[in-house]
């Protein structure tokens, strides 16, 4: 027991000088240089090993203090390279790509910029060690927007098609004695099956599958037509992968096998003279954006709870007042043309779903609103999106999930095994509704189906009305099944396909704006660099309060949230 002690104390003591260590680096990065030249002939190097986050601080402190603020964002990236296309010093881009959190959204907005890139005449390469750690779909993808592709001779493409593994946890939970009491409302609404069930219900099942054939059909699309390969090419690569880096360069799928110092000869060779030059210190002693109108930008990232939800999504969660008075602060600011909302999101409360529906639909009376769906938008994501004036995704975006979930973990079982007796006072009919030691009665769980009904005839309606659809064909679409973007477009869930471009566009014609003016987002809230998130933490009596962060972080604080389910969108 010392012993433990002694590690617990020493942890936090190492802690304490590592936070005041990154204090000290945060603040002294706080003070920023002053704007450098950049050589006439430019080269830009970019290395994705960060994957393509929404944000270049994590809302998560600790995360942030862990990865430092040298992260581009997936639209400082876009925006940096569609201002390098139109820089005449800028002859190309080269991106040395390796693994990381690659959404397949994200990767089609990315391609996009990429393309538009090489469409200004300039090139772009891309080398990667190896693209075969894991099945390198999203990888690939992106990878095939690229003139060259290059890997090295001892590595590896894995592209081996797109599959989706669910774990099923009921055998589990009956050994232990865990009984999961979970309703849902739509037939498609699967993500209590994973607690209830040892399989997937057909439903769930077909809903993956086609999911599965749209993804396919949209990648085989892209790269057949970026690497001008047949259809029997492409699907001879799927089938025969994991292939080797000379295999891969036998069937087509790349372009050439070398070592980095080759790859970086082989640039310098084709440029003849140009200097390599960072991305991030290209993003900022690049050109500035041109003044011009200005819209608001709200980034809505991670699940949707409210200042008092205490459940599952409340863990780093974006809370839907905040978001409510940054809609409302954006609409009074005259300078204010338009909002553009940047959506990424599974779900959450319908409390907060609505209350973000709400804010929007007010809004909108005074100035267009634009949702841009990165990629998730599904369920309370989807609710939250209904009553802006368009809603924008990329083909490969989840969104819809139009149906509720809800219910609670009975740990009954749990405690006969322990030998636990629990005593209940007072006793009375509707107790059990709430308590985690004993089942629901049929009038409890009558009840919360009940509930749950009325929530998602609310949703459907909101849908209907926000869409402008009549409620059958809602009906249709809802019972909780998850669609891609493009199947959303077709099926009128959603206005438009694309990424912020896009949305941006329809912002500025719904506006009605001059063409010819360029447009600056301003982020409503001001995004806190993380020097000013230390600083906020500091005022609130920080080093104390960043411990029980970690502590929160490291010791999975979330099981208690995770036995309350409650209602759920």
């Amino acid at each position: 027991m010392r012993k433990i002690l002694w590690n617990i104390c020493a942890g936090i003591g190492i802690f304490f000088i590592t936070v005041v260590v990154l204090i000290v680096v945060v603040v002294m990065s706080g003070h920023k240089p002053e704007r450098a030249e950049l050589p006439d002939k430019i080269i830009l190097t970019l290395s994705l090993d960060q994957g393509l986050p929404e944000q270049s601080v994590p809302q998560n402190v600790v995360t942030a203090l862990e990865q430092g603020e040298n992260i581009l964002s997936l639209q400082q990236i876009i925006q940096t390279l569609d201002q390098a296309r139109l820089d005449q010093r800028v002859q190309g881009l080269t991106v040395n790509l390796r693994d990381g959190d690659f959404g397949l959204a994200s990767v089609q907005e990315l391609r996009g910029a990429i393309q538009r890139f090489r469409r200004s005449g300039k090139f772009a390469y891309v080398y990667a060690e190896t693209l075969g750690s894991h099945p390198a779909m999203a990888e690939y993808w992106l990878a095939s927007a690229f003139d060259k592709i290059w890997l090295q001779p001892l590595g590896e493409l894995a592209i081996t098609g797109f599959a989706a593994e669910i774990p099923f946890g009921r055998v589990a939970l009956d050994k232990l004695g865990v009984e999961p009491e979970l309703l849902h409302v739509g037939k498609y609404k699967s993500y209590p099956e994973m607690l209830m069930r040892s399989a997937s219900s057909l439903e769930n099942r077909a809903m993956t599958e086609d999911m599965l054939r749209v993804l396919t059909r949209q990648f085989t699309r892209d790269v057949m037509q970026a690497r001008h390969m047949s259809l029997k090419e492409l699907e001879r690569g799927i089938a025969d992968s994991p292939l080797g880096a000379r295999q891969a360069l036998a069937g087509k799928l790349i372009d050439s096998v070398g070592y980095q110092d080759e790859f970086d000869g082989f640039v310098e060779q084709k440029t003849k003279g140009g200097e390599p030059v960072d991305f991030s210190f290209y993003q900022q002693n690049g050109p500035r954006p041109i003044p011009g109108e200005k819209m608001a930008l709200i980034k809505v990232l991670g699940g949707l709870a409210t200042q008092n939800d205490t459940g599952p999504m409340a863990h780093d969660a974006v809370i839907a007042e905040e978001v409510v008075q940054a809609i409302q602060d954006a609409v009074e600011q005259k300078h204010i043309k338009a909002i553009v909302i940047r959506l990424d999101s599974p779900g959450g409360t319908p409390l907060a779903a609505d209350m973000i529906r709400r804010a929007i639909a007010l809004a909108r009376e005074r100035k267009p609103v634009v949702v841009s769906m990165s990629n998730t938008a599904a369920s309370g994501g989807y609710w939250m999106s209904v009553d802006a004036n368009k809603i924008v995704a990329q083909p490969a975006t989840l969104t819809g999930s139009i149906g509720v979930f809800g219910g609670k973990i009975n740990l009954a079982g749990v405690w006969r095994k322990l030998g636990v007796v629990w005593e209940s006072f007072p006793e009375n009919a509707g107790q059990d509704m709430w308590s985690l030691q004993r089942p629901y009665s049929q009038n409890s769980r009558e009840k919360v189906q009940r509930r749950m009904q009325e929530t998602y005839d609310v949703f459907v309606g909101h849908v209907a009305s926000g869409r402008k659809m009549k409620r059958s064909q809602v009906e249709e679409l809802a019972q909780g099944r998850v669609w891609t973007g493009e199947q959303a477009k077709e099926n009128g869930l959603v206005d438009a396909l694309g990424g912020m471009d896009v949305a941006v566009t329809l912002a500025r014609d719904l506006a009605k704006l001059p063409i010819g003016r360029s447009i600056n987002l301003e982020p409503f809230p001001k995004e806190k660099t993380l020097f000013e998130q230390l600083m906020d933490m500091l005022d609130h009596g920080a080093p104390l309060h960043l411990v029980g962060v970690w502590m929160r972080e490291t010791i999975a604080s979330s099981l208690q949230s995770m036995l309350h389910v409650g209602v759920r969108v």
